[in-house]
């Protein structure tokens, strides 16, 4: 079954930044040295693999996956059904089928996922079903835009202006956490959305289990770009109110990564502006991708390669289990407070003094990131999560048709 997640986790502050230009950084590469093939794929350690001793199987799979976490997922994606139909080794199928289905899943080839996933045997489940009785989307820019002005109400994370239909503005969050983009039932009901007759289970950012049930919105419009029959997930409106010690946070519309993915899109934290247009196409090297979870490539202040998941609807940086066997990092125990779909609830873990992250000629340091529990996303390692907080006074740049995501600090 696939299952969806909605991570707009809002803890109750943002931690502190400080960005200092890199002089002379030291070259990024791996130091740590894994003990096996699986961990270092898990973490992007290609240059670790022992390739002479790898099997047929274990080869193609490899590959597989350079290309998909190098920029070119269409090469990985037949390079993983070449191995799958000349497949030896049985045990490699539960690496490639779900490698598969997720690749289909974010190129919106509901269709060709559900035939695969049945042809094989297996059922994507409840959502995957509702996605096909959708019907596909369909995105397309248009000459004007509408709005350019971020704003920040919601504390941290940025809200920007979204059309629906011809005539309606609503503003909405911004969201590359929510798999799909999400609004309440009676803003719904009012904009004339097409409900998908069933419902299906929801991950959340806490403990609290949710069940959704799926629309479609004929016209929305963010920035440049238009999506036809966009696919939205309908909540109650009582599981969007989100009420904490601190604050009472109504949400209403976020805008998801179903949108987000078409586009270009750039966000100026300092200047308050955004735009989505098309995509300026793969220009060099990549370091963004899709894996369940849009992930980004970062890397320590000595230069340790790490996979940060991006979630501009957070107000925290996170961190996960696997970044401290990486790094040498002290803890002090704590309690936060998380929120997402369902409320708020406390949360024992743990948070270290400093953790500096290398983007560009940059090095960004943040203050008391706390850690996640659990940051996995299928087949690799998060060794944590991006929030919005990351970018502060900075301009953000999320190109996922270029395989490009850029972190500076914003002209002044």
């Amino acid at each position: 079954m696939f299952l969806l997640w909605l991570f707009f986790q809002v803890p109750n502050r943002a931690c502190p930044l400080t960005i200092t230009p890199l002089v002379d950084p030291p070259p990024i590469a791996h130091k740590i040295q894994y003990e096996d093939t699986q961990k270092a794929m898990a973490n992007l350690a290609f240059d670790q693999v022992p390739r002479a001793d790898l099997s047929k199987d274990a080869g193609l799979l490899l590959r597989a996956v350079e290309e998909i976490f190098g920029g070119d997922p269409s090469k990985g994606e037949s390079l993983l059904k070449q191995l799958e139909e000349g497949i030896q080794n049985q045990q490699y199928l539960g690496s490639v089928i779900p490698l598969r289905a997720r690749l289909m899943f974010n190129k919106g080839a509901y269709n060709e996922m559900d035939a695969y996933l049945r042809k094989i045997g297996n059922d994507g489940g409840e959502l995957v079903d509702l996605l096909v009785k959708a019907g596909p989307e369909r995105p397309e820019f248009t000459a004007d835009a509408v709005g350019a002005e971020v704003r920040f109400d919601n504390d941290e994370t940025p809200e920007v202006m979204a059309r629906i239909g011809s005539d309606i503005l609503h503003q909405g969050i911004f969201d590359t956490g929510a798999g799909l983009t999400v609004v309440t039932e009676s803003l719904a009901k009012k904009w004339g959305a097409r409900l998908i007759e069933g419902d299906f289970d929801l991950g959340t950012g806490t403990s609290k289990q949710v069940r959704g049930k799926l629309a479609t919105l004929a016209r929305i419009q963010v920035g440049n770009l238009v999506m036809h029959n966009h696919h939205v997930i309908v909540m109650p409106d009582e599981l969007l109110t989100l009420e904490s010690e601190f604050k009472k946070t109504r949400l209403e519309l976020i805008i998801g990564w179903n949108l987000i993915r078409h586009a270009r899109c750039v966000i100026d934290y300092h200047r308050k502006t955004y735009s989505v247009k098309p995509s300026e196409g793969n220009k060099g090297k990549t370091n963004f991708f899709w894996m369940g979870y849009p992930l980004v490539k970062t890397a320590s202040a000595d230069g340790q390669p790490l996979l940060f998941g991006l979630d501009t609807g957070a107000i925290n940086t996170s961190v996960g289990p696997n970044l401290f066997d990486k790094l040498d990092l002290p803890t002090t125990p704590i309690t936060v407070q998380v929120g997402s779909v369902g409320g708020f609830e406390n949360m024992e873990t743990v948070n270290t003094p400093k953790l500096s992250l290398r983007f560009g000629k940059y090095l960004y340091t943040l203050e008391k990131p706390h850690r996640e529990p659990n940051t996995d996303s299928f087949f690799v390692l998060m060794d944590g999560t991006l929030g919005s907080d990351a970018a502060a006074g900075s301009r953000m740049v999320i190109d996922f048709p270029a395989g490009r995501f850029e972190l500076r600090p914003s002209d002044r």
